[in-house]
């Protein structure tokens, strides 16, 4: 069987799982373990939606030495706020 078709077949009774991961930049920027997570990450989000893994990632800064454009252009939807000064 597929691994798209995982997800979707309703007699394996799988949940969707969502992933919520706030201040991404600061988890892909470590020094230590920023190209660890983005490879972990990249793997995730590229089999993900096969297997009925969904991510949110929030970041408050979103230029291209923040998250790598790998990151970045996996995503369905893109939602994007912009405050005013106060």
């Amino acid at each position: 069987m597929p691994l798209n078709s995982l997800a979707r077949t309703r007699r394996y009774g799988l949940h969707w799982i969502l992933f919520i991961i706030d201040e991404v930049h600061e988890a892909l920027a470590d020094p230590i373990y920023g190209k660890e997570i983005t490879e972990a990450l990249k793997d995730l989000m590229r089999i993900g939606r096969a297997c009925g893994l969904h991510f949110e990632i929030a970041s408050q800064r979103t230029d291209a030495d923040s998250i790598p454009t790998i990151i970045s252009g996996m995503p369905i939807l893109r939602v994007a706020f912009h405050q005013n000064g106060q």
